[in-house]
């Protein structure tokens, strides 16, 4: 009954708590929690990567949103680009679960990459967004930048103020680092 999506939500508390007081054991925890997570993460015929619910045959937007949050943050807090490629294709998943016309996200997709469901949570997509954003700012690829600006550029034509979701607040105050005056 394990739920991966959770496993990377606590992988980055726990990078985040290394930050403020850095132990060698909670290192070595952060880094079998890592690994831990990494096997679940597969690949599509395009190399597009997406972190798998096991045990519902499931690949969920937010857990590839928060498995590129969680990565990003170990690199920023270790100083290492180590986990930047399969960042790289965890972005490309979820651009994939865009649609770039408009900039909404399909949520949900079964084991073997066909669709599943169209919208599951509104937390997801702040997730996802604010995935982009991190990605931008690890890499300056303009395309994570567009895709977070497509995004956004949803949740404002949608009113997801009414959600009043952390995940969306978060990815919107991401945003704002590298688009200060919201284009």
């Amino acid at each position: 009954n394990y739920n991966i999506v959770r496993h990377a939500s606590t992988l980055w508390s726990l990078i985040c708590r290394y930050r403020l007081e850095p132990e060698k054991e909670l290192e070595e925890k952060i880094d079998m929690t890592i690994d831990y997570m990494l096997a679940k993460v597969v690949y599509d015929s395009y190399g597009r990567a997406f972190l798998y619910e096991e045990k519902d045959d499931e690949i969920k937007l937010g857990g590839c949103g928060i498995a590129v949050g969680a990565l990003t943050e170990y690199m920023d807090v270790f100083q290492s680009d180590k986990y930047e490629e399969v960042c790289h294709d965890l972005g490309n998943g979820i651009l994939s679960m865009m649609d770039q016309s408009t900039g909404e996200y399909y949520h949900v997709l079964n084991g073997d990459f066909t669709r599943k469901e169209e919208f599951r949570t509104v937390y997801y997509d702040g997730e996802a967004t604010f995935a982009l954003c991190r990605l931008y700012g690890l890499t300056k690829d303009p395309q994570w930048l567009q895709g977070a600006k497509k995004g956004v550029d949803h949740f404002i034509q949608e009113d997801y103020t009414r959600y009043k979701d952390h995940w969306v607040a978060y990815s919107m105050n991401e945003i704002t680092k590298y688009v200060p005056d919201c284009e």
